[in-house]
């Protein structure tokens, strides 16, 4: 194996105009810093030194007063750095090289790249020479992982009682949609539990055959078609294929196993057509890659920055890769929980995680899921704000007079009231409706 060399300051990745434009546009216009700032613009982010000088001396300006050509180079020469950073004429020159500040995301984006791909090199390099060393390698990739998650840092996460109070106190008064929030396609279920919260992890359990992914791909869907929502669904189990032929069923009425064999009436072709113009133009990614948690939090969090992904779901959490393979599986379901979390928390998104139920559950007259039913999921169940229990009585007793009913069980409800909510399955058509008709209006 032939280790690279790290790379020499010439190949450092790095765009010295993107950086310029940057500071001429604050310059310009000082509303810039503090958009900048908000895509996580700080001195580090910048290549040159004296760049981050001037960032510097920007930030402390704008927090003391006015932000402009003779403040910001009267608070250089107060610490004896302008002449360090290039003086007068560089400073005068960076606003001067910026005609307009139309484009200036595009420049922010680009200095956050060279940032984020130098940061890489550095962790890559250090990674190196620990294996070089000879440092436990599941370490070393452990602590590899945590870094190229983490990335650097955004928002502050704490803030004086004042701040939050008056924070608080807006959002009692506004009268805009609770975005934190995202309501489920039926009425009575949103009424039980308020919805799929935003920065939250909500898993859904239940029995095989029960209808986990099913349920957890038409909530998604809804989010993306019915209310403009983008997310991305995780499809561990399912490929890209599979799920956008699920999904045609589901919006079409079309029997799935007719699509799957394309045996589709005239009538079918024209729902399936209808249902394509539909999920053409969703906010609705699909990626059945098989991987770790660490791997789906980075690509959550790209997504989240480039795309305004508001929810992700995993389908579903025993089939996610593990990222320690000789860890036992409490321990991996534990793992896959907490990361759950912080992906949720960190990116700012509702993460939707199906589960299996462990086989004790088949013991009991009353097989509805209960706390604890997780196979090896106790973290798991600790980390979610919401768990729901997917039952159907027909699965364990064909002759039910509940054949056809699909009851969900809120488990646990940190939010809501908790109250268990009755919906009609229509697995032929992979879906649930509501029982009232004004529930099921939607899917006709």
């Amino acid at each position: 194996m032939t280790l690279h060399a790290v790379p020499t300051p010439h190949t450092v990745p790095h765009d010295l105009a993107a950086e310029r434009a940057v500071l001429g546009a604050v310059l310009l216009s000082p509303d810039v810093l503090h958009e900048a700032q908000a895509a996580g613009i700080e001195a580090t982010s910048f290549y040159r030194e004296p760049h981050r000088q001037v960032w510097r001396a920007m930030c402390a300006t704008a927090r003391a007063g006015s932000l402009d050509l003779v403040s910001l180079t009267g608070a250089l020469e107060t610490v004896g750095a302008l002449e360090q950073v290039g003086g007068y004429s560089y400073i005068a020159g960076l606003s001067a090289a910026v005609p307009s500040i139309v484009n200036i995301a595009t420049h922010v984006d680009t200095v956050l790249r060279k940032a984020r791909a130098r940061a890489l090199l550095v962790d890559c390099a250090d990674a190196t020479g620990r294996i070089t060393q000879g440092d436990d390698p599941d370490d070393v990739r452990a602590s590899l992982a945590s870094r190229l998650v983490a990335g650097t840092a955004e928002d502050a996460t704490c803030e004086a009682m004042g701040e939050s109070v008056h924070k608080a106190w807006d959002w009692l008064r506004s009268t805009d949609p609770d975005v934190e929030v995202l309501r489920t396609p039926w009425a009575r279920l949103n009424d039980a539990v308020r919805g799929v919260y935003v920065g939250e992890l909500t898993v859904i359990v239940g029995q095989p055959r029960t209808g986990k992914s099913v349920i957890a791909d038409q909530i998604a869907t809804s989010w993306a078609v019915d209310q403009g929502i983008p997310g991305c669904v995780f499809a561990l189990e399912m490929t890209r294929p599979q799920m956008m032929l699920r999904r045609i069923a589901s919006r079409a009425s079309v029997d799935y196993a007719a699509l799957q064999d394309r045996r589709m009436s005239n009538d079918d072709l024209a729902a399936v057509w209808q249902a394509h113009n539909e999920l053409e133009t969703a906010a609705l990614w699909t990626d059945d890659a098989m991987m770790t948690m660490e791997q789906i939090w980075a690509r959550a969090k790209a997504g989240a920055r480039r795309y305004g992904w508001r929810w992700i779901v995993i389908d579903h959490a025993h089939i996610v890769r593990a990222s320690d393979a000789k860890a036992n599986r409490i321990d991996q379901l534990g793992h896959i929980g907490l990361i759950a979390k912080q992906i949720a928390k960190d990116c700012g998104i509702a993460v939707l995680l199906p589960a299996q139920m462990n086989s004790d559950a088949k013991k009991r007259t009353d097989r509805r899921p209960q706390m604890g039913d997780i196979a090896y999921g106790t973290t798991l169940e600790q980390s979610a704000a919401t768990i729901l229990g997917l039952h159907r009585q027909e699965l364990h007793e064909p002759s039910t007079s509940m054949r056809g009913v699909l009851e969900v069980v809120p488990i646990k409800t940190r939010f809501g009231v908790g109250n268990p909510v009755s919906l009609t399955w229509q697995g032929h058509y992979q879906r649930a409706v509501g029982m009232h008709a004004s529930e099921q209006e939607a899917w006709k």
